[in-house]
């Protein structure tokens, strides 16, 4: 509950006086000394203060209480201690008249303290500083959200922005309840619920932490993992908070089909739904829906028990669903899908369907109005030349075939306005229709492939002929990279005419060896109009390379504006960033590996050209952010979440 930053100093130095002469550094150190001791101690006495509450003992913690807040004078953790007893204690108490006196006391306290949101205007902190603070942030649910502990000021905008979104992951069977106090205590001004049961057991914990507290304003649900115990936990809680829920995502085992609760239900119970992502949920027969519902615009289906999806029953569902935009549908439906889409989703912008569990051919196809499709491959053709003058963009995943003979002719009609192409077949017939794509889009400027389309000749002849390409994302092989250089000094030999502005490289694979992987990256320095680069590598035997690549792109890539650098080994060798300082026109940073040595951190303070720092990294000390932002404009600290996708792809 209590920040280490909202710490007073104990002897703030700007007290500190020439009187003191030549012992003022020695002052200053054991000041330091003391404000560190403090940070340590204090969230020890907020958790013994906590423990205290909630076993009733409210004596003992307003004694702790009244302790942080003579330490930490920005704690409401007195007033959150009387206001928890007066609820309890009744007024005939003897000690009911002190804690009213005390509740008083620790108020005055907090409304003597300059807080700087007291001086703005109310709806410019409502709608620009607590959005930057809350917004799209999943508190967790022992923690809590440390905002709302600042000042009863603080603690009353940010329950009338009802923005709050909790995350909470069951381990146990039965948690402790004290747990998700917060929780209870904002349930009115909570948004977002993310449950996931980790559990090994089947409970009904998620179910009772929906339908117990007020939630007047919950819009979004998500619960993902075990099952439920029994079907009457999880009907009431729908019935609880289902009329104000607009985002719905259950993703969890039940094994008993007839247990499963059905699609109508979930809609009849929830009528304000937009979006609803389901699993283990009851699709079948014919007549799933008998009601139109028009607020639902993004439907995701997964049926991981079955083959297929019957026709009739997805064609019942999309015609009770006119507003529908997104569709996604997992496995394939029987027989096809295109003649449904053409009769009931007018309104589709993206189709997604396929993946079925057996080997089944498959392909995805996506544009803008977006249509992500998988089906047999003359199905995808007559799509792509039904839509040929709204389609901007296209991928191409997987395995595919054709229905019958495959057509010696290109039965493709021209794609002018597809802008972004993502291409990874797996099979000779889809390399065809990758080609035959690749030959049919002038105006191409986003492409996303593999080493293994650039391993294809015909392919990778229609890839070169691309010359309008803008951004250029490739996934290698690290042992396997020199398709990937050919397709690079194509576009050096193309010299002005190459327009490559942005180039993402994900390396995979183990690498063994001792030598640098890739001598040739110097050659990047050659793209004349290169400004932002990402590169993704995964863990070297040889620490070495690490410093080398930092020194290629300092001394050799001197056009790089933004460079995005994500490191798949357990820890960046000391040194490693250290050369990137030299580069001349590095304006924006991104550094994703766990862990990274303190050196190279604070060596980030001496780029001269640096704008923006991007660190998802793990920081045991913090602290180094307030002295990074001293010297850098823009830092972020996102902290490291076990994903090395690159930022600028996110």
């Amino acid at each position: 509950m209590i920040d280490s930053a909202s710490l007073l100093p104990i002897t703030p130095s700007s007290h500190i006086t020439t009187f003191y002469g030549h012992k003022k550094k020695s002052i200053l150190d054991r000041t330091d000394q003391i404000q560190k001791a403090a940070q340590e101690y204090i969230p020890k006495r907020d958790e013994r203060a906590r423990s205290l509450l909630n076993a009733a003992r409210f004596d003992l913690a307003l004694k702790e209480a009244m302790l942080i807040q003579a330490l930490a004078p920005t704690s409401s953790r007195a007033v959150v201690v009387c206001e928890k007893a007066l609820e309890i204690v009744p007024p005939t108490d003897p000690g009911y008249t002190k804690l009213k006196t005390n509740r008083i006391q620790a108020l005055n306290v907090s409304d003597k303290r300059i807080d700087f949101i007291t001086h703005l205007f109310p709806d410019i902190v409502m709608t620009h500083i607590i959005p930057l603070l809350c917004e799209n942030v999943k508190w967790n649910h022992s923690t809590g959200c440390p905002y709302m502990y600042v000042s009863r000021r603080w603690r009353q905008l940010i329950s009338d922005c009802n923005m709050l979104e909790y995350q909470i992951t069951l381990h146990e069977y039965f948690p402790s309840w004290d747990q998700f106090s917060e929780l209870m205590q904002f349930a009115p001004h909570v948004k977002g619920l993310s449950i996931s049961n980790d559990s090994d057991m089947v409970s009904d914990t998620h179910a009772i932490l929906v339908s117990n507290p007020q939630y007047a304003n919950l819009k979004t649900l998500v619960y993902t993992g075990r099952g439920y115990l029994s079907e009457n936990s999880i009907t009431y809680a729908f019935e609880r908070v289902g009329r104000t829920l607009t985002h719905l995502k259950l993703d969890y085992n039940r094994g008993d089909r007839k247990s499963w609760l059905r699609l109508g239900y979930i809609l009849a119970t929830c009528p304000n739904l937009e979006s609803l992502v389901i699993s283990g949920v009851d699709i079948q027969g014919p007549s799933v829906l008998s009601s139109d519902y028009k607020k639902l615009t993004w439907l995701t289906i997964y049926d991981h028990d079955r083959d297929y999806i019957p026709y009739t029953t997805i064609a019942n569902i999309l015609c009770h669903l006119p507003s529908l935009k997104e569709v996604h549908l997992i496995p394939m439906v029987e027989n096809g899908i295109y003649p449904i889409v053409s009769k009931y989703g007018k309104q589709l912008k993206i189709l997604s369907h396929g993946l079925a569990l057996k080997s089944n051919p498959q392909l995805k196809i996506m544009s803008t109005p977006r249509t992500l499709y998988w089906a047999p491959i003359i199905d995808v053709v007559a799509l792509l030349n039904a839509n040929c003058e709204t389609l901007v963009e296209v991928t191409i995943l997987g395995h595919g075939r054709w229905k019958s003979r495959r057509p010696d002719m290109n039965p493709l009609h021209a794609l002018k306005h597809i802008t972004y192409i993502h291409i990874q077949p797996f099979n000779e017939d889809m390399r065809m229709l990758a080609t035959w794509i690749l030959d049919r889009v002038p105006n191409i400027q986003i492409l996303f492939t593999v080493s293994r389309c650039l391993s294809d000749i015909v392919l990778f002849d229609a890839i070169i002929r691309l010359e309008h390409i803008q951004v250029l994302c490739l996934t290698a092989n690290i042992n396997h990279t020199k398709w990937l250089r050919e397709l690079l000094l194509h576009h050096i030999q193309l010299v002005h005419r190459s327009k490559i502005e942005w180039l993402q490289l994900t390396f995979h694979g183990y690498y063994e060896s001792m030598e640098h992987p890739f001598p040739w990256l110097y050659i990047l320095g050659h793209l004349p109009r290169l400004r932002l680069l990402g590169i993704s590598l995964p863990e070297m035997r040889n620490h070495a390379i690490y410093r080398d690549l930092a020194i290629t792109i300092a001394n050799d890539c001197p056009t790089i504006e933004s460079l995005d650098l994500v490191y798949n080994s357990a820890r960046l060798p000391e040194g490693a960033l250290v050369p990137l300082q030299l580069h001349p026109n590095i304006k924006e940073l991104v550094i994703c590996n766990p862990k990274v040595t303190n050196c190279d951190l604070y060596g980030l303070t001496e780029f001269k050209t640096l704008k923006r720092l991007i660190l998802r990294v793990q920081l045991e000390d913090r602290t180094i952010i307030q002295v990074l932002k001293k010297h850098i404009p823009r830092v972020e600290y996102l902290g490291h979440d076990g994903m090395p996708k690159s930022f600028f792809e996110e």
